[in-house]
């Protein structure tokens, strides 16, 4: 496909990647609440990843074979209830991915976030009413300039706001349900691929009618 539009090259010498992977964890839960930490390691052998080459002119871009790379990280996940009509959820991990070049030097590894965190809080003040509020990190990455180069992604926090209602009719047993949210409530950037920033504040609502 990204060659019937002219953007990338072919490359007939792309092998396919080969991954180990280790990893441990810890698990806890409460009554009210449960957390668990998962540490893990990956080591890939012929990692794929892509360079810029110019072709008459034209820049485009390739998918190569590095010499492999390397991913330490950690996991956390908690999850729990904060009273009778609240709640949270959450994650986080955090990473060091490098990579591997054919001559054993280690670089980043390209549109790979170092720490990537969620929060999510939900309310239910009333019967059939619930509020969701979400929190969203993506840590510092690095993309790949024209030039081949590294830059560095910025880091980015996002936030984001849903209210949902929900109604049941018993006398025509049909449920009920409206949505309304703001994602990104700030507008905040975020770059998860160099010169391709993710949606800014988007508004959605809706509604659905079940039997």
């Amino acid at each position: 496909f990204g060659t019937a539009l002219d953007r990338f090259i072919l490359n007939p010498n792309l092998k396919p990647e080969r991954t180990w992977m280790l990893e441990g964890g810890w698990h806890r839960a409460g009554e009210r609440w449960q957390a668990e930490a998962i540490g893990f390691l990956q080591r890939t052998t012929d990692t794929i990843d892509q360079e810029n080459v110019t072709v008459d002119g034209v820049r485009k871009r390739q998918r190569i074979n590095l010499g492999g790379s390397r991913v330490v990280g950690v996991e956390w996940q908690a999850a729990g209830d904060l009273g009778a009509k609240a709640g949270f959820q959450g994650h986080l991990t955090w990473l060091r991915p490098l990579a591997i070049e054919e001559d054993g030097t280690k670089r980043h590894l390209t549109e790979k976030p170092e720490v990537l965190a969620t929060v999510l809080v939900h309310l239910r003040p009333l019967r059939g009413i619930r509020i969701d509020m979400s929190a969203i990190h993506t840590g510092r990455a690095y993309g790949l300039a024209t030039d081949n180069s590294l830059v560095v992604l910025p880091a980015a926090w996002r936030f984001g706001a849903r209210l949902t209602t929900q109604r049941y009719f018993a006398d025509s047993g049909l449920f009920l349900q409206t949505y309304a949210g703001v994602d990104n409530v700030f507008d905040a950037l975020h770059v998860p691929q160099l010169g391709l920033p993710d949606a800014g504040r988007t508004v959605r609502f809706g509604m659905s009618l079940a039997r």
